[in-house]
């Protein structure tokens, strides 16, 4: 008998031997344990099936599992061929691969003889009950299914399964889904798969075949070949033995994939290859012929393609490996015929509105005048979307040369030019669209003008220049209303752009109400039409808002709002993200976290850099400098807002930032004890309608407070707790803590109560303890005594008390006088919280004005202080002096010795002066 060649008992059919043996394993093969173990899993059901394309290693995997498995239990293996369609033939094999393995002397008794009569009802149930008494399970593989046609052959197959015999696992390896039917088994859990998702190498896998050759590979350059071959077996083994042969897998596709297929289903993939990611519409529209379903479907059965996991259901697309295989191809078949079928995509993809894809193909044609039509009518709802830069990219391949004759070109390259912030580019670009735009026909001329307005928008929002904004943006809109229904198909997105645009600008001009009207706005329209830039940017624009008016809940929903947006596309580092950052920034600091507003401060400099804007570097600067002073770092908050101004040059800032960083200087100018100075740089205040006029009357009444005058504090104060509307909680916290300070100045212990508490209120609100620890040992002081207050907001109260630096009594100690102070120089001190001047005091006592002087002189001296007004604060925290408790703020006091016995509204913080004839009343 001839090698390789097996005589079928009481047959005289001769068998070729090597279609029962398994393949050989490869001398270098990957052992994969993840898939062996899938397969032993598998062992326990009726069947198992490998689908895979060619060369994804279905065949070598199982003839490693059947080898291993050896020791366990009997394997036999059969190679079908496409002559196997035949079934006496095919049972010939079947018969013999059963005789040969593990327990075939339990199957001597099937013989062939049986199929003189042919394959018929009777053979199979003999074969199945002969299986059924086998003692050790048997394994069954039969390798190449996919060439066994819808036929009698593979009926015959599907008989054998239906007796669902327990000592036989099938396992059958296939191209494609095999002509069977496999419901059955599905749902009664007898079917085990293993597809071409499991068969594709895993990053370590690639790594093992590399190593077994002897090549180095680092892991990112394994995981770049995973992703460049998706795994496919074939691929990577050749790329590992040669990869100086970039043909060697495309001659494996023609011998092992194309050469089988008809004509027609040839030029079905090099057409469609153009797209790459189909649905059976968008193949039938370019092929020209409806048979796209049909064909999709053969081919997914083929594991040629896959869904396409980032599309909707019904795409589909090429395996990469294959995809480039196909174009390579296409490009040498079709030469003639491939600008046609682009544009039969690019016609597809713009009616179904997605000109990102449709200008895409409009280029590969070479149409530019087709592609920048496209971006015209289209690009707002992508230079504002998730695909941003895939469209600035395809518009960077328009010819520049083509704008000086095409107006929509030119319109295009503005509109990449502003959005990048390439203001020359971008100008240049709308004189070369103004000039040649009588060519463009009636119909796509609103479209092309709305183009041309909203590239103005986007440059003044680039140059921060709000005024120019509003006009931009009322420009635009004049375009918009006068357009017929249709003619912008981008029209309700461009509406969302204005809103948003608009709504900062008012933002910067200090306008709250109006901003935050158009921000809603836009927020709304960009939700609905998926605009995630002009969502992230009104999202980011309300928390600014927000933070500023202390809304901190509200501030922190909607910057982790936009944050959470940013995200996931990487856009955290880009400028879309440092409203939202700033606004971050504030509420961390409010809530008392400095190291974390740190930190998103830090971000939203580092997302700023990329594209500076003046406004938000401005922003920036208000919002750190706090943060240094709340700290006590007053030469660095210093530095900070010099650089600041030399930053902003001549450029004028608008009213929010010009207005918070005057307010900031006020701030300096107080920390470093110039009261005078402080209500200097408030000299032009915010109008009451400015979200920072409230700012600037806490720091206005902070330096009065400063200076001595505490009624005067109050006094403004108390405009603020009048309009409370106006004032949102973090200002209210503010305001009534300074209430409390100078309520204690004046001894008017009630109103610290009440002052307190109201400061408490409203802080625990909004989780804001800032201002209790700006305002430092002086209102933990207050505090102190207050426990009670602090008890009464629970949490809040108890985290307050936690984070309070030590009052008073418990920090460091008033330094003592340096000598004892003498009777004399007592009486005189009590005189000083009084108006009596130096020469009404020497009145009183009976004594000349020179030895008020000296008493005067000793006294600054034992005390440490330059003046009067600075005595008395001093003698009071030293106890020397207490407030008067009586009276309330503002009386009139009748001084004599002045013209008239003119009356005088009492200097805040002094004390009226005694009864003519009687003694000064105690400080």
């Amino acid at each position: 008998m001839a090698e390789g060649v097996v005589q079928s008992p009481g047959h005289t059919m001769r068998l070729i031997a090597a279609k029962l043996e398994p393949p050989r394993t490869p001398t270098k093969f990957v052992a994969r344990d993840r898939l062996h173990t899938k397969l032993d899993k598998g062992a326990g059901r009726q069947l198992t099936l490998v689908v895979g394309p060619a060369g994804s290693g279905k065949s070598a995997l199982l003839a490693s599992w059947l080898n291993r498995r050896a020791i366990l239990g009997a394997g036999a293996w059969l190679s079908l061929d496409e002559f196997d369609n035949e079934p006496v033939r095919l049972w010939s094999y079947l018969l013999a691969a059963l005789r040969r393995c593990a327990v075939g002397d339990q199957l001597r008794g099937l013989t062939d003889q049986s199929l003189a009569r042919g394959v018929d009802a009777d053979l199979i149930s003999e074969v199945a009950a002969a299986l059924g008494g086998l003692s050790t399970p048997l394994v069954l593989v039969l390798d190449n299914v996919d060439r066994l046609r819808d036929g009698p052959a593979a009926s015959s197959i599907a008989s054998l399964l239906r007796h669902s015999i327990p000592q036989l696992h099938l396992v059958l390896s296939s191209r494609s889904e095999p002509p069977l039917p496999l419901g059955r088994l599905h749902v009664a859990g007898e079917l085990a798969r293993v597809g071409p998702d499991d068969l594709a190498f895993s990053t370590s896998e690639a790594g093992q075949l590399w190593a077994m050759r002897s090549l180095p590979i680092r892991d990112d350059e394994a995981r770049a070949l995973v992703t460049q071959t998706e795994g496919w077996a074939a691929a990577l083994c050749l790329k590992a033995q040669d990869d100086d042969q970039p043909d060697a897998f495309a001659e494996f596709l023609r011998c092992e994939v194309m050469s089988g297929m008809t004509a027609q289903t040839r030029g079905f993939l090099l057409r469609t290859s153009v797209a790459g990611t189909l649905t059976a519409e968008l193949a039938d529209a370019i092929t020209g012929r409806r048979q796209g379903a049909a064909m999709l479907e053969r081919l997914r059965r083929q594991s040629l393609v896959v869904r396409d996991a980032h599309a909707s259901p019904g795409w589909v697309r090429y395996r990469q490996p294959f995809l480039g295989f196909l174009r390579q191809e296409a490009r040498l078949e079709l030469t003639d015929e491939l600008a046609e079928l682009h544009l039969r995509a690019a016609r597809w993809y713009a009616a179904q509105d997605d000109p990102v894809h449709a200008v895409e193909h409009a280029i590969a044609a070479a149409d530019w005048r087709y592609a920048a039509s496209i971006v015209v009518r289209h690009a707002p709802a992508q230079l504002f979307g998730p695909h941003r830069q895939a469209l600035l990219a395809l518009i960077d391949r328009l010819p520049v040369p083509g704008a000086a004759q095409q107006p929509e070109i030119a319109a295009a390259l503005a509109l990449a030019a502003a959005d990048r912030g390439q203001s020359h580019d971008a100008e240049g670009f709308l004189v070369l669209a103004r000039h040649s735009g009588a060519r463009l026909p009636a119909d796509r001329q609103p479209a092309w003008r709305a183009a041309l307005r909203l590239a103005e928008l986007m440059l003044a929002r680039h140059r921060q220049d709000w005024p120019g904004v509003h006009a931009a943006a009322g420009e635009l809109s004049a375009v918009l209303d006068g357009a017929m229904p249709g003619s912008i198909p981008a029209a309700a997105h461009l509406h969302a752009v204005i809103s948003e645009n608009v709504g900062q600008a008012w933002l910067w001009e200090a306008r709250f109400e109006r901003a935050g009207d158009n921000l809603q706005a836009a927020l709304a329209k960009a939700r609905e039409h998926r605009l995630d830039l002009v969502e992230v940017s009104a999202l980011g624009t309300l928390a600014l808002r927000e933070a500023i008016g202390g809304h901190l809940h509200e501030a922190a929903r909607l910057a982790n709002a936009a944050v959470r947006l940013l995200e996931p596309a990487g856009r955290l580092r880009s400028k879309h993200a440092t409203l939202s950052l700033l606004a971050l920034a504030l509420i961390q600091w409010l809530r008392g976290h400095p190291l974390k507003a740190g930190q998103r401060l830090a971000a939203a400099h580092a997302a700023d850099r990329h594209e500076p804007s003046l406004t938000g570097s401005a922003a920036h600067a208000a919002i750190r400098a706090m943060l240094l002073l709340s700290q006590r770092e007053v030469a660095a908050a210093r530095q900070l807002l010099a650089e600041s101004k030399v930053e902003s040059g001549h450029h004028p800032l608008p009213a929010l930032v010009r207005d918070w960083l005057a307010i900031m200087e006020a701030e300096i100018q107080l920390q470093q004890g110039h009261a005078a100075g402080a209500l200097a740089a408030l000299s032009a205040a915010p109008p009451p309608a400015h979200p920072l006029a409230a700012r600037a009357a806490i720091v206005a009444a902070r330096a009065h407070l400063a200076d001595g005058a505490p009624a005067h504090a109050i006094s403004l104060l108390s405009r603020l707790h009048s309009a409370p509307a106006m004032v949102g909680p973090w200002a209210r916290a503010d305001a009534w803590l300074v209430h409390a300070l100078a309520a204690e100045r004046l001894g008017h212990d009630g109103a610290v109560t009440i002052a307190l508490n109201e400061a408490l209120s409203a802080a625990a609100a909004e989780d804001l303890f800032e201002p209790f620890l700006s305002a430092g040992i002086p209102v933990a002081t207050l505090l102190s005594g207050h426990r009670d207050l602090l008890a009464g907001h629970g949490s809040f109260g108890q985290r307050l008390r936690e984070l309070l630096p030590a009052p008073a009594a418990e920090a460091h100690p008033d330094p003592p006088v340096l000598e004892p102070i003498t009777e004399r120089e007592a009486v005189v001190l009590r005189y000083l919280p009084t108006l009596l001047t130096m020469k009404d005091i020497a009145g009183e006592l009976s004594v000349s004005p020179n030895t008020v002087k000296s008493h005067l002189r000793s006294l600054y001296r034992k005390l440490a202080v330059g003046n009067r007004r600075e005595a008395v604060r001093h003698a009071r925290k030293l106890g020397l002096l207490r407030s008067d408790p009586a009276g309330t703020p503002g009386p009139k006091v009748s001084i004599p010795g002045r013209p008239g016995g003119q009356d005088y509204e009492d200097d805040p913080g002094v004390s009226p002066r005694r009864p003519r004839g009687g003694t000064p009343r105690p400080a």
